[in-house]
């Protein structure tokens, strides 16, 4: 009968142990940390990195933080789990990757390869001159247009449009 009990003892113990390994895992934090590294629409590195955002979700919570001028960025508090992380910036292209399982710990976790931004083109119209007539019955418009780019600065164009 000692022995029975001996052993349901360390049944117990072990199973005690290994719910406290899982719960330990289970609410684990730890910081997750990497790099952005942004370029302008040539492909070119920029010097400035900063004012990215990094978004972690695990579908309940959202954790996120900013990249500084040299491009690093690091989350703190995380706990484990599987995530969906978005890196964006206004202006720039944004980048996905899903179903990131992060085991959490006190160890930073950091992503090898930085993440790569580029501009995105962005166009206005500066001004628009057009002059409509008919010829023919048919509606003939001839203008002159006036864009600018974020990259090139303006350019001018002339267009006949019949309708």
């Amino acid at each position: 009968m000692d022995r029975f009990k001996k052993s349901i003892g360390i049944a117990v113990c072990i199973g005690i142990c290994m719910q406290c390994t899982y719960l330990e895992y289970e609410n684990a934090r730890g910081d997750v940390g990497g790099r952005i590294l942004l370029h302008n629409q040539r492909g070119e590195l920029l010097e400035d990195h900063s004012g990215a955002t990094i978004v972690m979700d695990n579908g309940m919570e959202q954790y996120f933080n900013e990249s500084g001028t040299d491009g690093r960025f690091v989350i703190e508090g995380i706990p484990a789990g599987t995530y969906n992380i978005e890196f964006s910036k206004k202006n720039f292209g944004s980048y996905h990757h899903y179903g990131m399982v992060y085991p959490g710990g006190p160890a930073t976790f950091w992503f090898d390869q930085p993440v790569m931004l580029s501009q995105t083109p962005q166009v206005r119209i500066i001004q628009l001159d057009m002059e409509a007539r008919r010829f023919m019955g048919m509606r003939i418009f001839d203008g002159r247009i006036q864009i600018g780019h974020n990259y090139t600065g303006s350019e001018h164009l002339q267009f006949r449009l019949f309708v």
